[in-house]
């Protein structure tokens, strides 16, 4: 027996239990716009079912066939016909629009040729414009149609998937009967207007689809393929859980997409259409749905819907308003049909419905030929009224059945296959049933009184009556019972039911559930809730998708925070290549905090402990030690570090095997826009990146922090820039007089020339990369900085002069430089009133703006991508992220602008007093300062202990 605190039920699928059984669609708002949105798509097939009936009503008006000339046989086979012609056209490239740039995107490209080529068949002034555009016609709803049903089957809430699936091919009845019926009111009207009326009627679903369709959800399959998961969350939450991301519906469903997509990844490569091909149970797919293709255009149905005029003149009935009358109501006939079985089709499941309706159309149509023969033969009235008492309609489940029946990866080309087909068999009927039929207009029927005797008439119809048969046989051993089961469970059962219990079994798993299999083949559905339980659980959260807008050391800093954590990370770059500038830096205690919590390697750094500095008068050349009170500390030395050797070692932790999934890294991709609400970054080829959180670490020049602010905020003048540049050591070596160099403390060497009436001058050099490289920093006072570039490039011998009244024992320092040097503006960053705004914030550079006078610009970034690490605990779901970014900043804003102002303070002392004054307080609150135990205290205060345990 189950334990009291388990519910369980036996289900034929694990999603049926976790419905709400009193979640009508009716009276849950988010249901009726979800549903209100498929019907949108729907539409589609009404505009294909008007294009087939007003091709057949246009042919019973005087006004169409006496404009053209009394189309015969051949090219009135052609009119029909064309417009298939253009659908096969378009196949060619319907599945890589809709698997590329998605449904909703095909569904308007598909839309908009709809209402350009309906506007010109309108317009038509001969027959070979209006042929051209019919082609038009089935060129455009050939995206509308391949991607529409798609997107309604990967949208619909669960329980209602199968019927609103079946209702798409259910109102190509509605769009038959509105043309049918525009048709017949078009009658009297005596002009060309008789038959432009109804032409131009048919461009009224696409034009909607074209104003609405970007209001629809994207399909979560194809977010979720493309990677962005929690958009995909975020919609399935949305419109089947009131919003819900943990609701247990919605996390199976999530979870079992996911599932579906990785089986297919594992038992099948990525090889296009030859997929097809590659296993058996996709054999058995192609097979059925071409088969059930072709059985839906040739059933005997192709005369009904192109060529009911000259089935009606077969039997008498001529007159053209009889004719117009009897198309619409068989129209609404056909509709009732459809929408019957529509209603039933999760009831009876496909197997029953196909095969009734099989037989029953055998039944009816051999019972028409044979009345349609009598009344040939005899001439009896009554036989010709009888063929039309017995007209039975396939099912609507051709479309259905054949998108469930096919796994994500194929299912595109999959439903190309099926649609090819049909236009294949709709050719036929177009083109080969009116010469089959003996057909002239009818019109010229009616003129001429002459039936071709070559023609197959009424025995034609025998051949429909075999193949009928033969339908229902391969329907009877072929076809496989898909009924109560969710999308990608009915793909999966092609592929044995190992294969669905894996799906089903992972997907519960993670969705908190167990589900067993038993002998009987049906799963015991067993949900925990917590309520129940002893001990809290929870659902497991999917990962967040972010963001990252720069690839400099905030930016990797911030990915491997976030990919320990679990999330999805990716960085966009704007350089084709990333190379770090700006020779070495400082790595000190309070960073390397971070960086040991984050699992880096001192040794991959090459470093050079920098104990404290040895000072140097720029003109006596007399020095003394400033340890920086270090020791006092009781704390380890800092790190001098070569920029490049710390951004590779952040790359390997980003990017490489480790803790969480590998963040990836997009070079030559600038952001030229964002959608802050939304998570969207739109990248400058056009791609469109959406994702939970937007991290901008862009640096000093930010797009990111001009969109969080709605404004540019220019950097200003500190008064002071600096040259920089690297001296290769083997260079040195062997140079006498370099003694006060290499003797001393390991650490920095400060030669600075002390002036309070300008201009200073300061160079500052110490060791990096494993003690082979010399970092040179030389800075002087700058009054003429200005915005427009505040890196740029000089050479030696304008170092050389700028200090060329320094002690000669300095001077081999300079000599040495390479011919290349950079100058900065050292530029400060004013307060910005906010770092925050939607699912977006900033860190390092973008955020503030440190001078190097406090060595603390770098571990202002890093600590900053620390404590986001720290916020950002696995577990955290998308509708946390504006919660956390406030907390964020309320945490780190203070601190960071403290450090901004302190570092620009600084940059005044040297020139009065030789040095840069640092007071043990402030080195405890540079250097002591630990930020992952200070986060991880906020953190609880902030969202309670319970929180806390996620990071520890």
């Amino acid at each position: 027996m189950a334990p009291s605190n388990v519910k369980t039920a036996m289900k034929e699928n694990a999603y049926e239990e976790l419905m709400d059984p009193q979640r009508k669609w009716y009276n849950n708002r988010r249901l009726i716009i979800l549903n209100a949105w498929i019907v949108l798509l729907l539409v589609t097939s009404t505009a294909s079912g008007y294009d087939g009936s007003m091709v057949n009503g246009l042919q019973s008006l005087p006004q169409w066939e006496s404009y053209f000339g009394f189309p015969t046989k051949g090219k009135l086979g052609l009119l029909g016909a064309i417009q298939n012609i253009g659908s096969l056209a378009g196949y060619p490239f319907a599945p890589y629009l809709c698997d590329g740039i998605g449904r909703r995107p095909t569904v308007f490209i598909g839309a908009s040729m709809m209402v350009i080529a309906t506007a010109i068949q309108t317009a038509s002034q001969s027959v070979e414009m209006f042929i051209g555009a019919r082609f038009l016609v089935g060129f455009g709803l050939t995206f509308a149609a391949s991607a529409s049903p798609m997107l309604v089957a990967e949208l619909s809430y669960p329980k209602y998937r199968a019927p609103l699936t079946s209702v798409y091919n259910s109102l190509w009845h509605l769009g038959s009967i509105v043309a049918a019926w525009a048709t017949f009111g078009s009658f009297k009207i005596q002009s060309t207007w008789a038959w432009r009326l109804p032409s131009a009627l048919q461009a009224v679903p696409s034009l909607v689809q074209v104003f609405l369709v970007w209001f629809v959800p994207e399909s979560p399959r194809f977010l979720i393929r493309k990677g962005e998961e929690s958009k995909a969350l975020r919609i399935l939450a949305y419109y089947h859980a009131d919003g819900d991301e943990n609701d247990p519906l919605v996390r199976y469903e999530f979870e079992e997409i996911k599932a579906a997509m990785e089986f297919d990844r594992t038992v099948a490569a990525n090889i296009g259409w030859r997929a097809f091909l590659a296993s058996s149970s996709n054999l058995k797919r192609v097979r059925i749905i071409i088969a059930i293709a072709f059985f839906s255009q040739w059933s005997g149905n192709g005369l009904a819907s192109y060529y009911l005029n000259k089935v009606l003149s077969d039997i008498g009935i001529t007159n053209p308003t009889t004719q117009l009358l009897l198309n619409g109501i068989l129209s609404i006939w056909s509709l009732l049909c459809a929408l019957t079985a529509s209603s039933t089709v999760e009831h009876f499941g496909r197997r029953i419905l196909f095969i009734t309706s099989g037989c029953l159309m055998t039944l009816c149509f051999t019972m028409q030929t044979v009345c349609f023969a009598r009344f040939t033969i005899s001439g009896d009235p009554n036989a010709a009224h009888g063929s039309l008492a017995v007209v039975w309609r396939s099912p609507p489940l051709i479309v259905t059945y054949a998108l469930e029946i096919l796994p994500y990866n194929i299912r595109a080309k999959g439903f190309n296959i099926f649609n090819i087909t049909i236009s294949i068999a709709l050719i036929f009927n177009q083109y080969v049933n009116p010469i089959a039929l003996g057909m002239s207009s009818s019109l010229y029927y009616i003129h001429t009184q002459t039936i071709s005797t070559a023609a197959l008439n009424w025995k034609y119809y025998v051949v429909y009556c075999v193949w009928l048969v033969c339908e229902c046989v391969f329907l009877y051993f072929y076809l496989v019972e898909t009924k109560n089961h969710t999308l990608e469970e009915t793909a999966a059962i092609f592929d044995g039911e190992s294969a669905r219990e894996k799906i089903v079994d992972s997907a519960a798993a993670l969705a908190g559930m167990g589900v067993m299999v038993q002998e009987n083949k049906k799963l015991e559905v067993i949900i925990v809730t917590r309520t129940e339980m002893s001990l809290p659980t929870t659902i497991p959260t999917p990962p967040l998708a972010v963001s990252i807008v720069g690839a400099g050391i905030a930016g990797l800093t911030a990915a491997i925070a976030f990919r320990r954590n679990g999330h999805h990370v990716q960085i966009f770059e704007s350089a084709e290549k990333k190379t770090e500038v700006g020779a070495a830096l400082g790595v000190p205690l309070n960073a390397q905090l971070v960086l040991e919590y984050l699992g880096y390697s001192k040794d991959n750094l090459k470093s050079v402990d920098f104990n404290g500095i040895e000072r140097f008068d720029a003109l006596t050349g007399e020095g003394n030690t400033d340890s920086w009170l270090l020791p006092e500390l009781k704390t380890k030395p800092n790190l001098m570090v070569l920029r490049n050797d710390l951004h590779a070692e952040l790359e390997r932790l980003a990017l490489g095997p480790g803790e969480g999934p590998p963040a990836k890294l997009h070079l030559a991709s600038k952001v030229i826009a964002c959608s802050l609400e939304e998570g969207s970054l739109t990248l400058s080829d056009g791609r469109v990146i959406t994702g939970d959180l937007i991290l901008g670490a862009d640096g000093v020049s930010s797009f990111m922090r001009t969109s969080i602010l709605g404004h540019v905020v220019k950097t200003e003048s500190s008064g002071w820039s600096c040259y920089r540049g690297l001296i290769e050591i083997s260079k040195l070596e062997g140079v006498p007089g370099l003694e006060w160099l290499w003797e001393g403390i390991s650490g920095g060497r400060s030669v600075t020339k002390q002036s309070k009436v300008p201009p200073f001058r300061m160079l500052f050099v110490y060791l990096c990369h494993g003690r082979q490289l010399l970092n040179f920093v030389g800075f002087f006072d700058d009054p003429y900085q200005d915005d427009t570039e505040w890196k740029g490039e000089s050479t030696r011998d304008e170092v050389l002069e700028a200090f060329a009244d320094f002690h000669p024992k300095f001077q081999p320092i300079l000599t040495a430089l390479n011919d290349r040097v950079l100058k900065w503006q050292l530029r400060k960053l004013p307060a910005l009133p906010t770092w925050v705004r939607g699912r977006a914030t900033l860190l390092g550079d973008a955020a503030h703006g440190t001078l190097p006078t406090l060595a603390q610009g770098a571990a202002m970034a890093i600590e900053d991508a620390g404590a986001l690490g720290i916020l950002f605990p696995a577990g955290t779901t998308s509708a946390d992220v504006p919660a956390r970014l406030n907390a964020y900043q309320e945490l780190r804003k203070e601190r960071d602008e403290f450090v901004g102002r302190e570092s620009l303070e600084q940059a005044v002392l040297p020139a009065k007093v030789g040095e840069f004054i640092r007071s043990l307080s402030m080195q405890e609150y540079l250097m002591g300062y630990d930020t992952i135990s200070d986060t991880r205290t906020f953190f609880a205060e902030k969202f309670g202990s319970n929180s806390l345990r996620s990071l520890l």
